[in-house]
């Protein structure tokens, strides 16, 4: 990893993952895709902050 933000988004994204399991094994489907797509956005909004075109797009993701 390259950085502590991409590591803790990445630890976040697996404990996500974990309660998304949960959920589904107690039959919580609603709120189960709705934590696992929330949760699982945060890495992907840190992937694109990280791996931006340009400087104003850096800028503009992570003020």
């Amino acid at each position: 990893m390259a950085n502590a933000v991409q590591e803790k988004s990445e630890a976040l994204a697996v404990r996500i993952v974990n309660l998304w399991r949960f959920l589904l094994k107690q039959k919580e489907y609603d709120i189960s895709r709705q934590v696992k797509r929330s949760g699982t956005s945060v890495g992907a909004n840190v992937c694109e902050a990280l791996y931006a075109a340009s400087k104003m797009e850096y800028l503009i993701l992570i003020p």
